[in-house]
């Protein structure tokens, strides 16, 4: 053999086996974690969101568990569910104006009645 390939066999050698360990120790650390998650006992959804399972952006959120059970965000009201007798958003923003005869932002675009208020009482 050559010097010059026993001397790159020498170098590639224990770097192959370092990365074939380090890798090995990665994928024991993963496992354990993953058999650790599997024996948490998860009962709901705030448990599974701390757990760090996945959640699907849908609504009502939805977390799915290691095991595949599927847990529903119970929540009384969600951003966006504040809908008046006109069906405006409040927490948006918006409100009724009569005049126009829909939902709109006072301070992006005015009614048309604009109040005026007595401030001296």
């Amino acid at each position: 053999m050559k010097p010059a390939i026993k001397n790159y066999l020498i170098i590639i050698f224990p770097v192959l086996l370092i990365v074939l360990i380090v890798f090995s120790l990665i994928r024991f650390r993963a496992r354990e974690n993953q058999s650790e998650l599997l024996n948490l006992q998860i009962s709901n959804f705030e448990e599974c969101a701390i757990a760090g399972c996945p959640i699907e952006e849908s609504r009502p959120r939805r977390c799915t568990g290691p095991d595949g059970q599927s847990f529903i965000e119970e929540a009384d009201q969600f951003v966006g569910d504040d809908r008046d007798e006109h069906g405006c958003i409040g927490s948006a923003g918006y409100a009724w104006c009569e005049p126009k005869q829909k939902c709109l932002r006072f301070w992006e675009e005015p009614c048309g009645h604009e109040a005026v208020f007595d401030i001296s009482k």
